[in-house]
């Protein structure tokens, strides 16, 4: 390619400057740039070129002295001889690396310099200033003839003649001196374009060989590696040479198992690399023995000016997936453990409970069927099987709680009046021994739960402590508001406030970590087989959580217990005035007719029977069908008993929509075991909607449907 260069100055110095050199004597312009060409093309770097121009310089100009000044900058502190070659009659002006101070004057002439494309001639005498060294006057320097060489990717040099035994006129040899001149910072372009290239591409190299992944570089045009490091010829089991004789698709599977085709995927990531992207993914491929290699690739389009050239740089993975997939393994395993523990609690909890139960209720009826006369021992033994049948009731409710399917009335509460409200009924079940401290402010924020619920966690919490202080102790039970919550209380939910606080805090036994770890698990209990069923601070958890809030544990052992309620604030401004513990007297009716829409007929009896007692005319429906023909024709029914869930295909939510669309003023009453969620999302009823939890006291029975008809 430089012998290209120098036919091109060649030639159009045949155009240049033929016919003005006369009367130059030096030597002829071909021959001269001849042995200018020579002395380019046969340089291997910089110093072989500068060495061999200056030298036939000398003879070419017949001149005294040639040098090179590098790096020419104006706004430097000095400028440095790189070389220079003289006669050997001459001897050479200063040393090789010197260096020439700048002053204000030679700035401003060799600013000049660099600004012209043409030689310029600088005149040596007595009277002269113009001078790029003062000390060349001790030379003999009757005439010089300099140019700025500017080759590329460098910075500016100076080229440059002395005569020492007569004054030169240089006219007419400028045109030759600039060819020269422009021919070799042509030569020293090529050559600082060779070593940056050169130099370049070691580093390169070095950073490939030396990465710590495979790496390979892929030609998008063939579709062939054109460089692979050692790394990859030890991940894919081929040598180098094999490797740039493949593709991409030779060294993956014809499917991923993802289920995407290899030939597919490669595409579509090579196209995203080549549009600037840098796509990192995760890549199956296989090795020459035919094992499959997890890995992660990234690729990078890499510059070229002829060819579109992919970087791809690749990352075993198998131990890590491995890994994953061990954990994987161990996580199904403990989850499997811990359900079929929880199972087995579940099972034999609910077993122990309700055998017991069933006991009592059972026994109780085969008494009654011996002495049916004896109206004492009746009265008794219904008397337990009332009491085993609240407690059964109140298991199930735990257990829903638990789960936090159980159906909720939300209500804008007042805290502070509901917690004061509970003063006697605490000191009642606590006993003599607790001392009970009560402290809310009378700015407490307003809370949206349900009160009758929050009045239960309350009481179980407060039963709790009193068991974790057998000997007495101090109960307090403090509202606050909380703005946020510390992140470690809130089990890591971005919903961080505002909350209204309840902390419950004893100053009993405490618990080990390993107890408070499980304090919130189904039927986990420290007590004694038969004093408790473990579901209590599982219900407390489970309403929190249902209603939005969160529940915080903390507990030294020696030092006591504390329990923190987060419950959402609310902003409207009903209120509940006092608390519920003391629950509503039968009233019975006044006549009304209840419609009692139920698919159980025992229940659908049962539940006829207690209305009537309680002074109620009644009339039944297996379905919601049925129920809408008594609807159409018996106008005195002032209100719809319904279950939620029913037989026939439509549940007592429809009925109800259907009904009241001749019917607008309709009073209704939903009853259900379970909701599973029917009438509200998450479990939680508006508050317009009412909601009869079986299995129902005739007293509560009573108390909502006087609140539905009203």
């Amino acid at each position: 390619m430089l012998g290209h260069d120098l036919l091109a100055v060649r030639a159009g110095w045949d155009r240049m400057v033929v016919g003005t050199l006369e009367s130059c004597k030096a030597m002829e312009v071909f021959d001269a740039m001849e042995l200018i060409g020579s002395a380019i093309a046969g340089a291997s770097n910089t110093d072989e070129l500068l060495s061999g121009v200056l030298e036939s310089m000398l003879d070419i100009f017949q001149c005294d002295r040639a040098w090179v000044w590098h790096p020419c900058l104006p706004t430097g502190e000095s400028v440095e001889l790189r070389m220079e070659r003289t006669r050997p009659e001459y001897p050479g002006a200063t040393t090789s690396g010197a260096q020439l101070p700048l002053d204000d004057e030679v700035r401003v002439l060799l600013r000049k310099i660099l600004a012209s494309d043409s030689p310029a001639e600088v005149i040596e005498d007595a009277d002269s200033k113009e001078s790029l060294h003062e000390g060349m006057r001790r030379f003999s320097v009757k005439s010089q003839l300099v140019m700025a060489l500017h080759p590329k990717g460098a910075a500016p040099w100076l080229l440059g003649i002395h005569h020492c035994r007569n004054k030169v006129e240089y006219s007419t040899v400028k045109r030759l001196f600039g060819a020269i001149a422009r021919a070799v910072a042509d030569g020293l372009s090529s050559l600082i374009a060779t070593k940056q290239l050169r130099e370049s591409e070691e580093r390169f190299r070095t950073l490939v060989e030396r990465a710590p992944e495979a790496i390979v570089i892929l030609d998008c045009e063939t579709a062939c590696f054109v460089h692979a490091n050692l790394n990859a010829e030890a991940l894919f089991g081929l040598s180098a040479e094999q490797l740039t004789q493949t593709g991409p698709q030779e060294i993956s599977p014809e499917f991923q198992s993802s289920g995407i085709r290899s030939a597919v995927g490669i595409k579509g990531h090579i196209g995203a690399a080549l549009e600037g992207e840098f796509p990192r993914f995760e890549w199956e491929h296989i090795n020459a023995a035919g094992e499959i290699i997890p890995s992660e690739v990234q690729l990078a389009l890499l510059r070229h000016p002829t060819q579109k050239l992919v970087r791809g740089s690749i990352t075993d993975i198998s131990s890590r997936v491995r890994a994953q997939e061990e954990r994987r393994e161990l996580e199904a395993r403990l989850a499997q453990s811990q359900k079929m523990e929880a199972i087995g609690n579940l099972t034999g909890g609910i077993a122990h409970d309700f055998n017991n139960l069933l006991t009592v209720i059972l026994g109780n009826v085969d008494l009654l069927s011996m002495d049916l006369g004896n109206q004492q021992l009746v009265a008794e033994q219904v008397a337990q099987i009332r009491a085993a049948s609240e407690r059964a009731k109140s298991l199930t409710h735990r257990l829903l709680a638990f789960a936090r399917r159980q159906p909720l009335q939300p209500i804008v509460v007042d805290a502070r009046k509901l917690l004061m409200g509970m003063g006697d009924l605490l000191r009642r079940t606590l006993g003599e021994t607790i001392t009970i401290e009560i402290v809310a402010p009378n700015n407490l924020w307003r809370c949206l739960v349900d009160a009758t619920q929050l009045e239960n966690a309350v009481l179980n919490l407060a039963i709790n402590a009193r068991d974790a202080m057998p000997r007495g102790g101090h109960l307090k039970i403090q509202a606050s508001n909380a703005s946020k919550i510390p992140p470690q209380e809130c089990e890591g939910s971005e919903e961080n406030g505002p909350f209204v606080l309840l902390t419950v805090s004893d100053n009993g036994e405490g618990m080990t970590e390993e107890v408070l770890s499980q304090v919130f698990a189904p039927f986990f209990t420290t007590k004694q087989v038969g004093k408790g069923s473990g579901l209590g601070l599982s219900m407390v958890y489970g309403f929190v959580r249902q209603s939005g809030g969160f529940v915080h544990a903390s507990s030294e052992v020696g030092r006591g217990t504390e329990m923190k309620l987060y419950l959402p604030r609310a902003f409207a401004e009903v209120e509940v005035a006092e608390s519920r513990a003391n629950p509503i007297q039968d009233r019975g009716g006044q006549g009304e007719c209840i419609l009692v829409v139920e698919d159980e007929r025992s229940v659908r009896a049962t539940t006829c029977a207690l209305l009537e007692t309680l002074g109620y005319r009644t009339c039944a429906a297996p379905t919601a069908v049925d129920a809408l023909d008594l609807l159409d024709n018996n106008h005195d029914i002032d209100l719809v008993l319904s279950d939620v869930v029913l037989a026939g295909g439509m549940d007592g939510v429809e009925l109800v929509e259907i009904a009241r669309r001749t019917r607008p003023e309709l009073r209704v009453l939903f009853m259900s075991g379970y909701s599973e969620n029917a009438i509200t999302r998450s479990g939680r009823l508006g508050p317009q909607v009412k909601l009869l939890t079986k299995p129902f006291a005739r007293g509560e029975l009573d108390r909502l449907i006087r609140e539905a008809l009203a």
